[in-house]
């Protein structure tokens, strides 16, 4: 995801949800929302930000497998289950995603690139994707603005945990495919050949490893409904000369509190951030453990994307 002063989508973000809900038909919804209930939810209060991204960020990067991979990259894979309430606005977009910073000091391509492979879906069964151009390939960060609309055919249903999958390729900077899995889901999508964004600069000393999830919403385009999404069993990966390798993943059983990164200019110490810890991936990021639903353990954490301070 792009940076503004910590990790996070930056002044572009408002852009790129609009980009998101037209691609997707949602600036032409009606007001009712579409919903087959004969009591629709109430309209949401009135809106004081125009944008949320709410996400929460874990990077890795001392395992040796990891250290070879960021030198010598390959196919990388993250993965999440979410689950959501009946309530949820049809606006809402959330997933995944996984990237690989390269780092100020010795990049491998150019110096603090950001190479994002972040899959988002909503309730209606669309997928988005971020793609880069050959100008970011070149080196010119892309704010991540230009996105891929599918429709997957489905329809999501409410108190129902999925399975979302995203690998990449990054030794070419290319998606590779995208999986969906839940009760009367199983959705395979080839994404060979879209390239990753480089959303921006990120000003670390050394290359690693991230791993999201998320929820966000634009004002413009909101829907009636409720704005949290839970997610549970996250795992991150690498392909390694023994095959794919796990080197992230927790079910969020043993953290309770989130704060922001620390991040230092011009150029942070990566020694500074704690490894396998969830962060906070803006301010404004409304992310919290809760026990109000989960797939394994006790707690998940949920993603409040509402556009109320």
């Amino acid at each position: 995801m792009p940076w503004n002063s910590r990790f996070g989508w930056a002044d572009s973000m408002l852009s790129l949800i609009a980009a998101l809900a037209v691609l997707s038909g949602l600036a032409a919804c009606s007001s009712g929302g579409g919903g087959t209930s004969s009591s629709p939810p109430p309209p949401p209060p009135p809106p004081t930000l125009e944008s949320r991204l709410s996400a929460a960020v874990a990077l890795v990067h001392s395992d040796a497998a990891v250290q070879a991979f960021l030198q010598q990259p390959g196919t990388g894979y993250v993965e999440a289950w979410f689950n959501f309430p009946a309530t949820l606005a049809e606006d809402v977009w959330f997933g995944i995603d996984q990237e690989l910073i390269e780092g100020v000091d010795n990049p491998r391509n150019f110096q603090g690139a950001d190479w994002m492979g972040l899959v988002a879906v909503n309730r209606s069964g669309q997928l988005g994707t971020p793609v880069g151009s050959a100008a970011s390939h070149a080196g010119t960060p892309d704010d991540a603005m230009d996105w891929v609309i599918q429709d997957l055919g489905v329809t999501l249903q409410p108190d129902t945990w999925y399975r979302l999958r995203g690998e990449v390729d990054f030794s070419t900077l290319t998606f590779s495919s995208m999986q969906l899995q839940g009760p009367g889901v199983d959705v395979s999508v080839d994404l060979s050949g879209l390239l990753l964004s480089y959303p921006n600069y990120i000003p670390f000393d050394r290359p690693f490893m991230t791993y999201y999830v998320f929820a966000l919403r634009a004002a413009e385009f909101a829907q009636p409904g409720s704005t949290v999404v839970y997610f549970d069993d996250v795992e991150g990966g690498i392909d390694t000369p023994g095959g794919m390798q796990a080197v992230f993943s927790d079910g969020f059983e043993n953290q309770s509190t989130y704060v922001d990164i620390p991040v230092s200019l011009p150029v942070s110490p990566l020694d500074d951030v704690t490894e396998f810890q969830w962060y906070k991936e803006r301010d404004e990021s409304l992310i919290s453990s809760s026990n109000a639903r989960q797939r394994t353990g006790n707690f998940s954490i949920a993603c409040d994307a509402t556009l109320v301070e």
